[in-house]
């Protein structure tokens, strides 16, 4: 019986002694050390000064840095492939103009702006954005609707 309590004893006692931790006194300080290379965190301001690490854009119809996911109208694809990911467009207007939107789409290198038609629509090239069914036709087929209109 004494050796069945002896034993978990002797164990413990062998993982207590074997403490690889370094002893450090109280008074050292680890300062990491910050290179050139390593860029600070909210020290990625584009021309406009926009901080895209903040989800920051420019938005040349409102003149001033936007997330464009808190002001646009977000359009996702009407055709989703499995395992990819989603990337939705977005539309943006400007308070008190209606004569166009700035369409926000990962396929163009600048955001086109779509100028308001008579019947309504906002046009630009291949691009057709119809804000009362939130749908962005590209050459003329559909390829982006808004959350309400996804079947």
């Amino acid at each position: 019986m004494k050796a069945t309590f002896i034993l978990p004893i002797i164990a413990i006692s062998f993982t207590a002694c074997n403490n690889t931790t370094p002893n450090q006194s109280e008074n050292t300080t680890v300062t990491p050390e910050v290179t050139q290379d390593t860029p600070m965190v909210g020290d990625d301001r584009d021309e406009h000064g926009c901080i895209g690490s903040a989800g920051f854009t420019w938005s040349a119809l409102r003149g001033e840095c936007i997330q464009v996911f808190e002001v646009g109208t977000r359009l996702n694809p009407v055709e989703e492939k499995e395992e990819v990911a989603v990337i939705s467009a977005f539309v943006v207007t400007k308070d008190g103009d209606n004569s166009q939107v700035e369409l926000f789409i990962t396929t163009e290198e600048t955001n086109p702006l779509l100028k308001q038609e008579k019947d309504g629509t906002y046009k630009n090239g291949k691009y057709v954005y119809n804000p009362k069914t939130q749908e962005l036709s590209i050459d003329g087929k559909v390829a982006y609707k808004g959350e309400k209109n996804k079947m």
